[in-house]
């Protein structure tokens, strides 16, 4: 903890001050988002609990606004970039090596295929209530402030098509 302190020497001695004002604003925006999710679900026609639910809620978005098959590639880009950040994390390989470049280029792949599959769920989600790739923009960079306009704007859920109605 002496970074705080090094760094902000006012602070020095208030470490445990500092975090509890950065755990409260993050508790702060994690509930903001959390009822933006849980109006977001009601407007789709879902049960605003099923916001909280990790896996599902995911399913969910995508089975309403998106392509449900995205969520076998979000979760195996997920597993490959989890699996070789531990190996990098471990250190098992050295940093000078092939296999080191290897591991760093899969990575990086499994990187930008999330990446990739998120623009394509959140343009999923800007179409289904109604708007254009401008705010699939927004949704990408800024989702925090784009979902609270989604979720408390007057935006309306409108399935693209009729496999997305339920």
């Amino acid at each position: 903890m002496k970074f705080i302190e090094t760094v902000f020497p006012a602070l020095a001695g208030q470490t445990w001050q500092v975090i509890a004002i950065f755990l409260a604003i993050v508790v702060v925006f994690y509930l903001l988002l959390a009822i933006a999710e849980w109006k977001m679900f009601t407007k789709m026609g879902e049960k605003g609990w099923k916001a909280f639910i990790p896996v599902y809620n995911l399913y969910l978005l995508l089975k309403r606004c998106s392509k449900v098959g995205y969520i076998w590639h979000l979760l195996i880009a997920g597993a490959i970039c989890v699996a070789f950040d531990a190996l990098n994390v471990a250190k098992i390989l050295p940093e000078d090596s092939w296999q080191f470049t290897l591991c760093s280029l899969i990575y990086l792949v499994g990187m930008i295929w999330t990446l990739v599959i998120n623009i394509k769920v959140m343009h999923g989600v800007s179409k289904s209530f109604g708007h254009g790739a401008g705010f699939t923009v927004g949704l990408v960079l800024l989702t925090f402030i784009f979902q609270l306009i989604l979720s408390f704007g007057s935006s309306e859920y409108r399935p693209v098509n009729k496999k997305q109605s339920k």
